[in-house]
């Protein structure tokens, strides 16, 4: 009499999948691939590969075109957030002054 061994090992190996994930599903985030293209432009670390040159020469094209604002300046990132903390500032001063409901 020969013994059978039934060969699981396949199943046990993986890791258990999530049924509610199938494999056809889209990525979870989505990727705007002009926003990848002005993050390999900007960053000065890469080394200058054919790519990367590419990538800087694509998003001058747009900055020529209009459809890149230029990357902003120390100075006026620092009036952007002022301006931002003033009005959040004088939204909160108004809803202090505001009559509350309860008397």
């Amino acid at each position: 009499m020969v013994k059978t061994i039934k060969s699981s090992t396949r199943n046990r190996r993986s890791p258990p999948r999530d049924p509610s994930r199938t494999s056809k599903q889209a990525a979870p985030t989505p990727v705007d691939p002009v926003a990848i293209l002005e993050q390999i432009a900007g960053d000065k670390s890469l080394k200058p590969t054919p790519r990367v040159a590419a990538c800087r020469e694509l998003v001058r094209i747009r900055m020529a075109l209009g459809a890149v604002q230029p990357p902003k300046t120390a100075e006026e990132k620092k009036t952007e957030r002022c301006d931002r903390l003033g009005e959040e500032i004088n939204a909160r001063a108004l809803r202090l002054m505001q009559p509350s409901g309860k008397a």
